[in-house]
């Protein structure tokens, strides 16, 4: 559909896709629950890659086709736009990372951002919050790791005080 320049029907495939991935991603338990090694490494990781990606494409399907509409942003600034467009990336990843605990979903977002800083370094109102987002999502990633590790102690000591 995009090589026939049908960019509005590029963002209904592109959405079924991705809520297929996500039915399929939840169903597989990933992050929730355990499997054995093959399951992980022949249905769970490249789910979680595909996934990511497919998060991402999305994310950039929506903003080639509101450009390709020419669509104004309700007059917001390009930069501001941009930092509305990492804030719900940023949300979006957070939610998983701290619900999932998915690595590889992470990894996925964070190459991603790192392209984009690199493609763009010459452009400081593209690198700094795309560079901020970045770490942002290593952190909440961090963070549910951290949180994973307390949880548990500090429920066994409630228990036994």
């Amino acid at each position: 559909m995009w090589h026939y320049e049908q960019f509005p029907l590029t963002l209904i495939a592109m959405l079924v896709l991705l809520a297929t991935l996500i039915v399929t991603y939840l169903g597989l338990g990933i992050g929730r629950t355990a499997a054995p090694a093959a399951e992980t490494w022949a249905a769970r990781l490249p789910f979680s890659i595909y996934l990511g990606w497919i998060t991402v494409a999305t994310v950039a399907n929506v903003t080639s086709l509101l450009d390709y509409w020419e669509w104004g942003r309700f007059g917001i600034a390009p930069e501001i736009w941009m930092g509305i467009v990492l804030a719900v990336v940023l949300a979006v990843v957070a939610l998983v990372n701290l619900t999932r605990r998915d690595v590889a979903y992470a990894l996925v977002i964070l190459w991603a951002l790192a392209g984009i800083a690199v493609k763009h370094a010459a452009v400081a109102a593209v690198v700094i919050p795309t560079w901020i987002t970045f770490g942002l999502v290593a952190l909440t990633l961090a963070a549910a790791f951290f949180l994973r590790r307390v949880g548990p102690k500090d429920e066994r000591r409630s228990a036994a005080v």
